[in-house]
């Protein structure tokens, strides 16, 4: 097995079992030392943005090549921003449009279509976790994200009672005066 970590000097792992452990800590600490957050993990040609050790782990033997990609903390941050605000630009309007579909009768379509919005709430939620763990101890920016997971954890914990409640016109108040706000001043504020 042949590990690279970005464009340095490539290792190779004679003995799997025994040396991968040890070579693969390595790499973390360099990473890390230099303040550097993995990107993604190209093995044998396929691209890993999570769940990558395990991958290895379970395929040892077979694994051929590890390429890790590392990104800095401010190239993730700016990344991860503009995933966020391009995906709330579509998600935003959409998600309105679900939410005035649930005042009336909800149909087989409507339902798929609130799935796939939770979905995409999951990966929001995710987004600004991520953000959070990224800003600088201290700085206004991770104050200014922690209050909105903060905020947006307690509108998806009410979002979740009304759903458990069958309140269809509570998820939509919700999803319309709570949520899509929240979310469009997130977007107005980066931009």
């Amino acid at each position: 097995m042949i590990i690279k970590v970005d464009q340095g000097k490539q290792i190779s792992v004679l003995d799997i079992t025994e040396e991968f452990e040890k070579i693969w800590t390595e790499c973390l600490e360099a990473i890390y030392h230099e303040d550097r957050i993995i990107h993604h993990v190209q093995i044998d040609g396929h691209y890993y943005y999570s769940d990558y050790e395990n991958y290895i782990k379970n395929n040892m033997g077979l694994t051929k090549e590890v390429h890790v990609i590392s990104s800095s903390r401010q190239e993730s941050i700016s990344e991860t921003e503009t995933a966020l605000s391009e995906y709330l630009t579509r998600y935003i309007p959409v998600m309105n449009n679900i939410a005035n579909k649930l005042y009336g009768d909800v149909s087989p379509e409507t339902w798929e279509e609130f799935a796939a919005g939770l979905k995409g709430l999951q990966w929001i939620m995710s987004s600004f976790e991520f953000l959070r763990f990224l800003y600088e101890t201290g700085s206004e920016e991770k104050k200014l994200i922690q209050d909105g997971c903060s905020q947006l954890s307690q509108i998806v914990k009410e979002l979740d009672n009304e759903m458990q409640s069958d309140h269809l016109v509570g998820v939509a108040d919700l999803l319309q005066y709570e949520l899509l706000p929240f979310l469009n001043s997130f977007l107005t504020d980066e931009r």
